[in-house]
């Protein structure tokens, strides 16, 4: 039985069709996370430095889905902004994207990724990835308090 996973989840998708399927694979999934899109790692990275003056309480967020490929910020640049941030630096990142190439692997591991996940290009596979994704964050993990405040 899968635990439920009410996290919540920041995903920096700038692909509306690719938002809409993600929505529908945590659904399909039967997640109860509260999934928050942001069209680009900019639009993230102010949700996140705006919550710098807020309490946060257990809904605060606790992992990042991040698209490579994005306007005006991308995954690479969003990610290295994260880590360079000491508030920031703790939140796992998930890279979720259609590159399969080893050099944005490596590279993103370099960066300080938690995890590199390709994008499936079937639905049900897709699905099976938020599963797994669901299943290693929900269970097996630990995901830490976020010190933004």
């Amino acid at each position: 039985m899968l635990q439920t996973f009410n996290a919540v989840v920041l995903i920096a998708e700038d692909n509306k069709f690719d938002r809409t399927i993600l929505k529908r694979a945590f659904a399909a999934a039967g997640s109860t996370a509260d999934i928050r899109f942001f069209n680009d790692g900019q639009d993230l990275l102010d949700y996140l430095l705006s919550l710098a003056n807020q309490e946060l309480d257990e809904r605060a967020p606790a992992l990042v889905l991040l698209d490579l490929h994005m306007p005006r910020l991308n995954g690479k640049e969003t990610l290295q902004r994260i880590r360079g941030d000491e508030r920031l630096r703790p939140l796992p990142v998930v890279v979720l994207t259609t590159s399969d190439n080893e050099r944005h692997v490596q590279e993103m591991y370099g960066l300080g990724a938690n995890s590199y996940l390709v994008k499936p290009s079937d639905f049900d596979d897709l699905v099976a990835t938020v599963n797994g994704f669901q299943r290693f964050w929900s269970g097996a993990a630990r995901l830490p308090k976020i010190p933004i405040v």
